[in-house]
């Protein structure tokens, strides 16, 4: 176990009093200077890893032992062979169970298995070929509401690009245009109260004591607000739909209440399935996005790699993007190796957390019923002899992967792994490679010169407030 500095708070909290704790609750400003809490510990595991010399440590985590491995030995057998176990990290969903009780990030067992499986097959009916021309309409729906003879556009993604990731998911999965990226005044609202409870969800999953949230602090009173609005307009959403509901009609909303009517899902658990993709399927997929296109800007001999390769493939640019399928762009091998490496970078999720629910020995490390595991995304994707020991992993480099040829695919889990893996990501991949290849044959990107890139954490890594500015020139094409 790593040493703590000795200080009063590490005396009651062991190394999450290393965090400034104290601080962090009462004090916004203080988490938006130094970053999320999570992301603090985040930085820290790297010299837990050099102190102890090893893969795997235990953290005291005010009294609760924490193991975190970057060892695929240890990881995979958590979440394979020993699976059973562990179950979701107890923390984890009473953090998502405090806004979503019965969403399937929260339920377990039989409830878990049965919300999941009708789910699934609802995500499996939708058709999602036509992500690319959605992506493309989107671009150009924005592009239409700036001044008409701009050339330079100054770009805040952490404004703009929640706005299109989620109208693209209610075009795609509920046949509803949104028009949040024209503005629109109640699709504006959605999308502001998605990031105030995303942000909350980061902060109560380090600290999952609901007895905090509850003081009357305007923090916790913000965020309540947040919840209620949202809530309500998942309401209306579900109720408008309803009223229109048609078996022939297969959208992602129709069938799960077609699974309502047939008693396969309660009315609270369409709610909350509802109220789940509202944010979880938009939120991290829009910061990605921002992380991917941050590194081409800072980066112009990457991002004319990306272009050329992209219209060796689409020879037509951007009309070729506009009509492509999926299967069309995963044809792009250097639009892949973009994509991967920002998951191997900045992971979309950052780990895997599980509670032990029965005693067992891995790997020669006991976890006891209660303790939490944390499979480290980050620190596997910085591990040199997994990546035979290229030296450059803190380096946004895409065409590694030409060099790496295979690798054990459980290295880049930005999704999960096993039986609770994102049933979205299919969606998620198709999004950001029909994003970034119609904005790179669209614009010339730039940062703002002397601006640092910045990380911080909502549920998945993010740029820091106000460092992820980009500038876009419109290209002569």
């Amino acid at each position: 176990m790593p040493r703590t500095s000795g200080s009063l708070p590490t005396q009651f909290l062991g190394h999450l009093g290393e965090l400034n704790l104290v601080r962090s609750t009462f004090d916004p400003s203080y988490n938006e200077q130094h970053g999320a809490l999570v992301y603090r510990l985040l930085q820290k595991l790297q010299g837990y890893y050099e102190e102890t010399k090893s893969k795997t440590f235990r953290l005291n985590m005010a009294g609760t032992p924490l193991v975190v491995t970057k060892d695929p030995k240890v990881y995979k057998s958590v979440l394979g062979p020993f699976q059973k176990h562990f179950a979701n990290s107890v923390s984890f969903r009473k953090a998502f169970g405090y806004f979503a009780p019965s969403s399937m990030i929260v339920l377990e067992s039989k409830s878990w298995n049965r919300v999941r499986k009708v789910a699934t097959r609802a995500l499996a009916l939708q058709s999602i070929d036509h992500i690319p021309s959605i992506v493309c309409s989107t671009v150009d729906t924005w592009r239409s509401i700036q001044p008409e003879n701009a050339l330079d556009f100054h770009l805040n993604p952490d404004q703009e690009f929640p706005k299109w990731t989620f109208d693209c998911f209610n075009r795609l999965m509920y046949n509803w245009d949104s028009k949040a990226t024209c503005n629109n005044p109640l699709s504006l609202e959605v999308v502001r109260d998605c990031g105030i409870i995303s942000h909350a969800m980061s902060k109560r999953m380090m600290l999952p004591y609901e007895l905090l949230w509850k003081l009357p602090l305007p923090e916790n009173q913000r965020i309540d607000q947040a919840k209620e609005r949202l809530m309500m307009h998942t309401f209306e959403l579900v109720h408008a739909r309803r009223e229109a509901v048609d078996e022939r009609q297969t959208t992602l909303l129709d069938c799960l209440l077609v699974a309502s009517e047939e008693a396969r899902l309660s009315t609270d658990e369409v709610y909350d399935q509802v109220f789940t993709f509202f944010f979880a399927a938009f939120d991290t997929i829009s910061h990605t996005l921002s992380l991917l296109l941050n590194h081409l800007a800072a980066d112009p001999t990457v991002q004319e790699e990306l272009r050329q390769a992209i219209l060796q493939t689409f020879p037509n640019g951007k009309s070729d993007i506009a009509k492509a399928t999926l299967d069309d762009l995963n044809k792009c091998d250097y639009l892949t190796w973009v994509v991967n490496e920002i998951f191997r970078l900045t992971p979309t999720t950052t780990g895997v957390s599980r509670t032990c629910i029965k005693s067992c020995v891995i790997n020669g490390y006991q976890f006891d019923v209660g303790d939490q595991f944390l499979f480290d995304g980050v620190g596997v994707g910085r591990t040199r002899e997994y990546f035979q020991n290229q030296p450059d992993l803190d380096a946004f480099r895409p065409r590694r992967f030409a060099q790496l040829g295979s690798i054990d695919k459980t290295l880049s889990m930005p999704f999960g792994m096993g039986s609770r893996i994102c049933p979205g990501r299919k969606l998620a991949v198709g999004q950001l490679k029909a994003f970034c290849a119609y904005i790179i044959l669209s614009y010339d990107l730039t940062r703002p010169a002397l601006l640092p890139l910045l990380y911080d954490m909502t549920i998945g890594i993010t740029i820091k407030h106000g460092y992820d500015k980009m500038i876009w020139r419109v290209r002569d094409n």
